[in-house]
């Protein structure tokens, strides 16, 4: 994070160096005209003419400070994996002691990439500059608006060998077929009297017991070597006994742009134009954890990380009614976004191959994929503010900013569900960052 923070800053310098290295004739250095003086009269009495001209907009050096609390749509749900048949784990026999299978289920969801619900989240905002002729420059930065949010399925603790919360992979037939023990000789109901009994289950009744032998004297106990009964298998779910899931996104931020400033009009209100340049930073990271299970501890994450940068155009409005200005901001970036994606982790840390109610074949598996893809993106802001002059150059304000960006990568869509190992899959979908500002501005 510092690193994305000290390029930004890095490119409003180059940006503003460039800019003004050009600007000789109208006597500019890097930071503002030379025959500009700062303004020490901050707390100089606001003056209220009621019958002279309406006052002109301040000019000078300006700085604003503004606490964000924002929060940005959530990805878009797609379904885990595709729509298939899956084997029934459970089982049961009749009193007759012949098996019988309840019917597959087909299954076209698990999670559904289930990420938490939008949480607002805070940052800050900040914006120094210059007005001289009506004429000048702005820099401004959006310094980590972070918004967490967590999201947990299942028990922290259960008795169930086998999980309860499903998660959807596609995945070859067989790879997660093994020995399921649900239950020992005094039962004839799953989840009844005998539980889990240490041997596999004799799943079609015929008195072999998967890999653990035959059961000669009819007590329910395999008691004799024997071939393994691969009839016993059954295809598990991929499961697991708690799954959380999280999500965050960071957004981050430089502007510089050149200002010109339209003559104020009689009733009080004037317009600022501006054009320069933009760089928006949005960072989206997935994470999800299951423990326990059909698949053991697993994790993986899938991380999104847009870099946008573009020319940028905006349009202020501006009324001053006594110590109250009320304000109106568009801006536009016709951004291109370099996108780095990444998914890695780990599925089945605690696997066993071969042991019961674990896949027979899957063995602990790690896995790191990268990419990079780029993209049009663009961006659109409005600002709807109100200040109150404190003083003739403080002033307190509040406000709403909602930025909508086109074609941003998301974390929790870039992972491809998939086994033994999950997959980076490319997509793109719109968001949209919302939300309070409320601050301070000097001699805005």
């Amino acid at each position: 994070m510092l690193k994305t923070q000290t390029h930004a800053w890095q490119l409003a310098v180059v940006i503003w160096l460039l800019a003004t290295s050009s600007a000789g004739a109208q006597q500019l250095q890097p930071f503002g005209p030379v025959d500009i003086e700062p303004t020490f009269d901050l707390f100089a009495p606001f003056e209220i003419n009621t019958f002279g001209p309406r006052p002109e907009p301040n000019e000078g050096f300006f700085a604003v400070y503004e606490r964000l609390n924002w929060a940005t749509t959530t990805p878009r749900k797609r379904s885990i994996g595709a729509g298939r048949t899956i084997g029934a784990i459970h089982h049961f026999q009749d009193p007759q002691n012949i098996a019988v299978f309840p019917q597959p289920n087909q299954l076209d969801d698990g999670i559904d990439l289930h990420v938490p619900e939008a949480a607002a989240g805070w940052g800050n905002r900040f914006e120094l500059g210059y007005v001289a002729d009506r004429s000048g420059w702005i820099v401004g930065v959006i310094n980590s608006v972070r918004q967490p949010q967590s999201q947990l399925f299942g028990l922290a603790e259960t008795t169930s060998p086998i999980g309860t919360v499903a998660v959807t992979f596609d995945h070859a037939p067989g790879l997660l077929d093994g020995f399921v023990d649900l239950r020992g000789p005094e039962s004839s109901t799953v989840g009844a009297n005998g539980g889990p009994d240490q041997f596999a289950d004799d799943v079609d009744g015929d008195g072999f017991f998967g890999p653990d032998g035959q059961d000669t004297d009819g007590d329910g106990v395999p008691d004799a070597v024997a071939p393994t009964d691969f009839d016993d298998l059954v295809s598990f779910l991929p499961t697991f006994d708690s799954f959380v899931t999280t999500n965050q996104t960071i957004i981050n931020g430089v502007e510089v742009m050149k200002l010109y400033r339209f003559r104020p009009l009689d009733n009080g209100t004037f317009f600022d134009f501006g054009f320069g340049a933009r760089l928006l930073s949005i960072d989206d990271t997935f994470q999800a954890s299951g423990i326990g299970g059909t698949l053991g501890d697993s994790n993986w994450t899938g991380e999104a990380e847009n870099r946008i940068i573009g020319p940028q155009v905006s349009l202020r409005w501006l009324n001053q009614r006594k110590r109250w200005r009320l304000s109106a901001e568009g801006r536009f970036v016709a951004g291109y976004n370099i996108q780095n994606l990444k998914v890695h982790g780990e599925i089945g840390s605690q696997l066993e191959p071969g042991a019961l109610n674990r896949p027979l074949f899957f063995n602990p598996t790690t896995f790191r994929r990268e990419q990079t893809d780029d993209q049009f993106s663009p961006v659109a802001e409005l600002r709807l503010e109100t200040a109150y002059a404190v003083t003739k150059r403080v002033a307190l304000r509040v406000g709403w900013t909602g930025v909508f960006v086109g074609r941003v990568a998301r974390g929790s869509r870039v992972i491809g569900y998939s086994l033994p190992e999950p997959t980076l899959v490319t997509g793109t979908e719109p968001i949209f960052t919302n939300g309070v500002n409320f601050g301070i501005e000097i001699n805005r």
